[in-house]
């Protein structure tokens, strides 16, 4: 039985990946949960690349240049990549490389909503933003393995790291304002994704433990029904399933047979 913990018996799991010692168990839990979570993955390209074309025309109307490479970033590659993601969700054959995917295209997410501030002058609390918007989408919109999440968040994390750095004039005090708020984003955002897949984990192994149950029970059920047809009539077994109780019948004569 499971009692709160993933830990039982051919489940076992490691306990900071979460990854089960089954491979085909590990295998069946990512089907299901690409399945399950195909609709939410849709809607995340759909809410991104309106998000890309409303932040795109926000900067283009408030930087002083870099006009026509943040035009290129946000509707030449940003927004083609995520309606690409989004149409191999639909293909069937692609099913079993859509957490790579996924992966990709949150990776070139975090460098496009970055690149402003190379070849542009978008203000400083636009990089926090943008990089605390990618962390929500990274681990609580896309449904993206845990492992995955924690590549492209290291990807944020340099990105956000180098261009705070080398922004002119920000100071020490509101670089360690900007970490503190950042880093404690990530950490919260990071252990409600570990927290979520570890719930989904669960919740899978506890169909598996309820559908094994219902076999047995009717397997079980089967058994009982044969026995019953062996020593009773058809309509005698049937009136004893659905009621219970079978009313007595009055034969005009009758043949007993012993045998051994």
């Amino acid at each position: 039985m499971i009692d709160g913990t993933i830990n039982a018996g051919p489940s076992r799991h490691h306990r900071l990946s979460l990854r089960f010692s089954d491979n085909e168990l590990e295998r069946a839990f990512w089907e299901q949960h690409d399945r399950r979570s195909t609709v939410l993955v849709r809607a995340a390209w759909c809410l991104a690349a309106g998000l890309y074309i409303f932040i795109g025309l926000v900067l283009l109307r408030t930087v002083t240049h870099g006009h026509g490479l943040i035009s290129l970033a946000y509707y030449g590659i940003a927004i083609p990549v995520l309606l690409l993601a989004l149409a191999c969700s639909f293909v069937r054959r692609l099913d079993r490389w859509r957490q790579p995917i996924i992966l990709c295209t949150l990776m070139m997410s975090s460098i496009i909503v970055n690149a402003p501030f190379i070849w542009s002058d978008p203000p400083p609390e636009w990089n926090y933003a943008a990089n605390i918007l990618m962390i929500c989408f990274t681990f609580g919109f896309v449904a993206v393995r845990s492992r995955y999440a924690l590549v492209n968040a290291a990807l944020l994390v340099v990105l956000f790291e180098l261009i705070l750095n080398t922004t002119p004039d920000l100071g020490f005090t509101r670089i360690l304002y900007a970490n503190t708020f950042f880093f404690s984003v990530l950490i919260v955002s990071a252990t409600a994704g570990w927290l979520l897949e570890r719930s989904h984990r669960l919740n899978f192994l506890q169909e598996r433990e309820l559908i094994a149950a219902r076999a047995i029970a009717d397997l079980d059920r089967a058994k009982s029904d044969a026995m019953l047809l062996n020593i009773l009539p058809a309509e005698v077994a049937d009136e004893l399933k659905e009621t219970g109780t079978a009313k007595a019948r009055h034969f005009d004569a009758a043949t007993i047979l012993f045998t051994d």
